[in-house]
């Protein structure tokens, strides 16, 4: 009876303080803590483009863009839609509203529901292990899984590619993955007029083969603490049906936590010119579209020494004037010189 009696106690005040540590424990399970800042910066601009639809349970990102109201492109833009749910079986789809195509990729991973975190969604891993979050970016959906420890050596993540008929996926030989359509004026979802259209644009097809890219997912790679590169490898894999792609993790056991695991869905727009020759200072800003001048990797200037009084009188330098001061840069100091031909040039002696 006494231990009949010290249960019931045991189960009264349980039922008393779960409503009050629960929403707590619910909010803790968001809580990224120090694994937060292997991701992506929060973007104000990209968080507005992105909205929670409760009646659908959905997150749709940049549902407005029209490509041909689009201006100058900019860290505010974005050129790329997706759409996302609480429920993370059901996926995330990225449109590229250029060509007006969609693709989709749905992980096969139990997690709670998605909730809004800026332009970030996140979704706490059932294993308790860590976090999906999906990255809303100008041209790209960032995938990272986060890891604050590992319950193995080894982990699987495999998802399913929403890709038809109309597009196939090619392992490269970089270890990414293409997503590839047909080479046509015209892709998407096209509209016929008539059967004898809808005929011909699948002869066309027939004799055209998919060799346009549209599509990128990144070799995955894992990165530690201060974002340094780790030890743990990933890679791809892809089944022979083309539709269901898995990621293979190895070496946890050992690692640095917390890490992130990231593979990434590109749309492909100003990442492509980084398959050219970047010979110097240029940086390619792939998540903001933008191609821009970068730093300097030779010839750099490292510290400038302040004086409030000229330095010696020198030859073949720069000098500039801004702000109220005096910068001089390079030159030759007279150190002698010689006249070997006769002419009107002098030397004054230095005092």
């Amino acid at each position: 009876m006494r231990v009949a009696f010290a249960a019931m106690a045991v189960i009264l005040v349980f039922m008393e303080i779960m409503p009050v540590v629960q929403p707590s424990l619910g909010k803790q399970t968001y809580a990224m803590g120090g694994a937060e800042s292997l991701l992506p910066e929060v973007s104000d601009a990209m968080a507005q483009k992105l909205v929670h639809n409760t009646k659908y349970a959905s997150f749709t990102f940049n549902d407005a863009y029209k490509p041909a109201l689009s201006g100058i492109v900019s860290k505010a833009t974005a050129s790329i839609k997706a759409t996302t749910f609480e429920d993370v079986s059901k996926g995330v789809t990225v449109t590229d509203a250029v060509n007006n195509i969609d693709f989709s990729i749905t992980p096969k991973i139990a997690a709670a529901a998605g909730k809004q975190n800026a332009n970030r969604i996140v979704y706490p891993l059932q294993d308790r292990t860590g976090w999906l979050v999906y990255t809303m970016q100008s041209t790209q959906v960032k995938e990272d899984i986060l890891l604050d420890h590992a319950n193995g050596d080894t982990m699987k993540l495999t998802y399913t590619l929403g890709i038809g008929t109309d597009y196939t996926a090619k392992m490269l030989h970089d270890g990414s993955v293409g997503i590839y359509g047909y080479n046509l004026p015209i892709n998407g979802d096209v509209s016929v007029g008539s059967d004898q259209d809808a005929a011909a644009l699948q002869a066309l097809k027939a004799k055209t083969d998919k060799s346009k890219l549209f599509f990128t997912l990144p070799a995955p790679v894992v990165y530690g603490p201060g974002k340094s590169r780790s030890p743990v490898s990933a890679a791809y894999t892809l089944d022979n049906s083309g539709n269901e792609l898995t990621v293979e993790v190895r070496g946890l056991k050992h690692a640095q936590y917390p890490l992130t695991i990231d593979p990434s869905i590109y749309v492909e727009t100003a990442e492509k010119f980084m398959h050219g020759n970047n010979e110097t200072n240029i940086d390619f800003d792939v998540a903001d579209t933008l191609i821009q001048k970068g730093k300097t990797t030779g010839a750099r200037f490292d510290q400038w020494n302040t004086t409030t009084s000229l330095p010696e009188s020198v030859w073949g330098g720069g000098t500039a004037a801004a702000g109220g001061y005096l910068y001089t840069v390079g030159g030759t100091s007279f150190n002698g010189q010689i006249f070997s031909a006769a002419g009107t040039d002098t030397y004054t002696v230095p005092t």
